[in-house]
């Protein structure tokens, strides 16, 4: 449970600091107004994506593949 804390941490934290280096770098004027809507999309779609499927790169094991289908059948049972 600990473990799964820290990395839920670590990735809010990279989020974070990749919004602190843009916040920095528009205040410094290195960025520009019209690249911020292209860097947006790019952290929205990319980064974001990226370190949500990094942060579900685990061991399977039993029990997982058991909560999986849980959760999987509670996905179909909300949608019929």
């Amino acid at each position: 449970m600990v473990q799964d804390l820290m990395v839920v941490t670590e990735s809010v934290l990279t989020l974070f600091l990749v919004m602190a280096v843009g916040y920095t770098l528009v205040k410094l004027g290195v960025l520009t107004e019209s690249t911020l809507p292209q860097l947006s999309k790019l952290l929205l779609y990319v980064v974001t994506s990226s370190i949500m499927i990094d942060c579900f790169q685990v061991e399977r094991t039993p029990e997982l593949d058991h909560l999986l289908l849980v959760a999987g059948g509670a996905l179909v049972a909300t949608y019929v």
